[in-house]
């Protein structure tokens, strides 16, 4: 690994050895065999002086020669962040785009000092490059997780995912244009989004970054990681504002029984939720239970008088008691597999809460 020495920072700290020991540039030079142009030429950064030389000045100022060249942990990394990255085995300027390399190198050479796993020190270069290598391969194993789970967001809500595209075309057309600059991409699809300079098709431009993303390799992930994040960001904003737009227009209540009667066809889903907030007690007359809800633990409903449609979730003791026969159109199950989201509605057409609650295809 070819280490980058910042001659200024050296020639600095030579200057302040010298000042420090009340030398003129004459008499620190007698200590060297050196004359009074090769040390203002180290002074003012414009050559180092040769290993002989700089073990002498370390000897002076009572540091090493480490110290001398290098000044700090922070100073080195400062100076080498980008030849330990090309030394790795990620050599992907990319990564700089998500991640502080530095900061979190020195958060992680602090945490281990602290903890007197071995003191890590600027005498020890090696280490240091150990160091990184353990922040890298924990920031590389973070984004191959984040990533999948950010893509697996966009590949459930596709359609808001290219409604997001078409809002904010811009961005993803100047993400593509600066990905191409640097890269020596030349498919079809570059080649074509290069001569338009547009997203010509949210749907087109969505499958070519999926199939993109789709990749295990790490530099494409690495390339395709500050997209993915914003196109999340979009599609949160979008299911935020989405939600508020409908939130004036909801009644959500709490139920404990659920009967079925027969009504009319004129009538109305809301006239049949019967609400007693002095003993907290909600009852829904269903027109026919043909969802078969039974057996349930307790249930969350959400009711859209404008659309005449109650949304509900019902919380069952497991799996095996989930109706998962009905016709019920929109349904999600939590990670106990013990909820289940479904629609009783007027107005089976209807797809107001889909992006939020999720749809089952």
């Amino acid at each position: 690994m070819k280490i980058i020495i910042n001659k200024i920072a050296v020639g600095q700290r030579i200057r302040q050895i010298r000042i420090n020991g009340g030398y003129t540039y004459e008499k620190f030079g007698d200590f060297f065999g050196a004359s009074r142009g090769n040390i203002q030429a180290w002074e003012y950064g414009k050559a180092l002086p040769n290993k002989e030389r700089l073990v002498n000045i370390s000897k002076i100022a009572g540091i090493t020669v480490n110290e001398l060249l290098y000044g700090s942990i922070d100073e080195f990394l400062e100076n080498n962040i980008e030849v330990l990255l090309m030394n790795s085995k990620y050599p992907y300027t990319s990564i700089f785009e998500s991640y502080e390399l530095k900061e979190a190198c020195l958060i992680y050479i602090d945490n281990i000092n602290s903890i007197n796993i071995g003191k890590i020190s600027i005498n020890d270069i090696s280490s240091i490059e150990k160091a990184f290598n353990s922040v890298l391969e924990s920031i590389i194993s973070e984004v191959s997780e984040e990533y999948s789970k950010l893509r697996n967001k966009i590949v459930h809500n596709k359609e808001v995912a290219e409604k997001c595209i078409k809002k904010y075309t811009s961005y993803f057309v100047n993400f593509q244009l600066a990905i191409m600059m640097d890269s020596q991409d030349i498919s079809t699809d570059n080649k074509e989004f290069k001569k338009n300079k547009k997203v010509t098709s949210p749907f087109l431009y969505l499958e070519y970054l999926l199939k993109l993303s789709s990749s295990d390799d790490i530099e494409t992930k690495l390339l395709y990681f500050p997209c993915l994040k914003m196109l999340n960001e979009f599609l949160r904003r979008e299911m935020e504002n989405h939600f508020l737009t409908i939130k004036t227009n909801l009644v959500v209540f709490q139920l404990n029984k659920l009967t079925t009667v027969e009504v009319s066809s004129e009538d109305n889903l809301y006239s049949y939720i019967s609400k007693s907030h002095e003993i907290q007690d909600t009852t829904i007359v269903l027109k026919e239970n043909k969802y078969d809800i039974k057996g349930f633990k307790g249930i969350t409903g959400i009711f859209i008088e404008n659309e005449d449609t109650l949304y509900y979730l019902a919380h069952y003791p497991c799996i095996e008691d989930v109706p998962l026969n009905t016709e019920a159109q929109y349904f999600i199950l939590n990670y106990d597999n013990s909820y289940f989201i479904s629609k009783i509605t007027e107005k089976p057409d209807c797809k107001y809460l889909a992006p939020i609650l999720g749809k089952m295809e």
